[in-house]
């Protein structure tokens, strides 16, 4: 997706700061499901949402797989701490994509959030006691 989204003109580029619960959230996400994680944005006809290591690109399935909006060069270096924000680059290609974005976040945090939990009830081990009787 990363040369998709260089080969498609976008309609405006603008310098974000996103969040660093939603940028832990998504980096936790890819390590463990795996990378790249693609699903379906529930309630968000034909969207789909893409996520790789450098880029995040929701797309849309009814138009030929083209991107609506992206998230890419983010500047991890710049950061103090875990908890400051990090700045990227959001391309939109459509117009009007910044009244989708909340729904989009939305979507993608209650998506990530259940799939964590449901691969964390997977890993839980049995508890040994350290003093058996």
């Amino acid at each position: 997706m990363r040369t998709r989204i260089h080969e498609i003109p976008a309609c405006f580029t603008e310098t974000i700061e996103i969040d660093a619960e939603r940028y832990h959230l998504i980096q936790r996400a890819l390590n463990r499901l795996g990378k790249p994680l693609r699903f379906p944005l529930v309630g968000l006809c034909h969207l789909d949402m893409i996520l790789e290591a450098d880029s995040w690109v929701c797309i849309d399935r009814g138009a030929l797989e083209l991107p609506v909006v992206a998230w890419h060069q983010f500047k991890k270096t710049s950061r103090q701490n875990l908890q400051s924000s990090v700045w990227c680059e959001l391309r939109h290609y459509r117009v009007n994509t910044d009244i989708l974005l909340p729904y989009v976040w939305m979507t993608i945090e209650s998506t990530l959030k259940a799939r964590l939990s449901e691969g964390d009830s997977a890993q839980t081990a049995p508890v040994i006691s350290l003093f058996p009787d």
